[in-house]
């Protein structure tokens, strides 16, 4: 198996596009069509990833952080990302980033930090709107519209989930005046001609649509088709989850749950340590964002990351918080990472291994 490969069964389960647009993810170091050795998922990369990478003779690095967050004007081997970037490439380590992407699709950050908390009928927080497709509209003779569609869909056009050659049409007259120096399928220069035409509407993912468009030129009788492009968005799960918890319990009795259950050193909370707890929402690595979501439908919300004016904001919309911390929110995805890894290199002598260095900075005192 070649890293592209890897990177498109990772693509399946964390499309790159679902990544926030101030985001780097994808293959940040290395070559496509490097034969993937071992791998080593991590959340983050620094000199103690690179050196169990190089022990467990892992060429392929699948962290959850970015290396390279900012375009980069240098190359300085002086300073770390410098330096990581150095030895990753004498080493023939790649490195592929899942950062944002995996924070909202279903297996990801989330995800994992509901699941590990036993939460219950749980759905997304946010929602965030791709335009991933267009709806691609044209106007053919009635006796050529199967050709067209056809020709369209044999190109990936008309996919909708399970089903292909998706289409709508219907009938109607088009109007055409053909002018000197045209070569008309049909009518003659200088007059106008009315046409039994369908009007064909077919939906298009945005990275087929030049070669769609291509195709439609060469098979569409007309010299000059007409057609139209749509943007099409599609609304899928965003930041965070809310879900309801088997029990009730307090504030308090959740933050124990956190700690224990995430590993949480130095773990904090604000509210009042006796309110009873039902419905929580989660969100892995920061979760500033989902304050004001968190507060309209739950109880508490579990993240990392909050400051203080943050904290304010939540004590003021009545939301309590429990700042588990960013790694021990996040860590949570990287067993079910290297688990869907796993599956995809079944039957191969690939291993996939999660990595044990402690890439966490902070140090606490319980």
């Amino acid at each position: 198996m070649k890293v592209r490969d890897l990177v498109d069964h990772l693509n399946k389960l964390a499309p790159e596009e679902y990544a926030e647009p101030w985001d780097n993810v994808g293959l940040q170091v290395g070559d496509e069509e490097a034969e993937v050795e071992n791998v080593l998922v991590a959340l983050n990369v620094n000199d103690q990833v690179i050196d169990e990478a190089l022990g467990r003779r892992a060429n392929l690095i699948v962290s959850h952080h970015p290396l390279i967050f900012h375009p980069l004007s240098r190359i300085d081997q002086k300073k770390p990302v410098g330096r990581w970037i150095t030895r990753l490439l004498s080493s023939g380590i790649n490195l592929y980033v899942a950062h944002t992407n995996l924070d909202v699709v279903e297996g990801g950050v989330s995800a994992a930090l509901a699941e590990a908390l036993d939460l219950q009928d749980v759905k997304p927080l946010t929602y965030i709107s791709l335009p991933s497709h267009v709806k691609l509209v044209t106007f053919v003779p009635w006796e050529n519209v199967d050709q067209v569609r056809e020709a369209l869909c044999d190109l990936g056009a008309g996919r909708i989930g399970n089903y292909k050659s998706c289409s709508f049409q219907i009938a109607g007259e088009g109007t055409f005046q053909p002018l000197p120096g045209s070569s008309p399928h049909i009518g003659e220069v200088g007059r106008l001609e009315r046409v039994q035409e369908t009007r064909l509407e077919i939906l298009v993912d945005k990275q087929l649509l030049q070669p769609v468009i291509d195709k439609l030129k060469e098979v569409h009788p007309y010299e000059e088709p007409a057609y139209d492009i749509y943007p099409v968005e599609e609304r899928v799960a965003g930041l965070g989850r809310i879900g309801r918890l088997p029990r009730t319990l307090t504030l308090k009795e959740l933050a124990e749950t956190c700690r224990q259950r995430l590993g949480a050193r130095g773990l904090r909370y604000l509210g009042d340590a006796g309110r009873k707890i039902n419905m929580v929402s989660v969100c892995g690595g920061s979760g500033e964002d989902v304050i004001e979501a968190a507060s309209q439908k739950s109880d508490a919300l579990v993240t990392g990351d909050i400051k203080y004016h943050a904290a304010m904001k939540a004590l003021d919309l009545g939301l309590h918080v429990i700042d588990a911390g960013h790694a021990a929110t996040e860590t949570v995805v990287l067993p079910r990472l290297a688990s869907y890894l796993r599956e995809r290199l079944e039957g191969s002598d690939v291993e996939v291994a999660l990595s044990a260095a402690e890439t966490n900075p902070w140090h606490t005192e319980d």
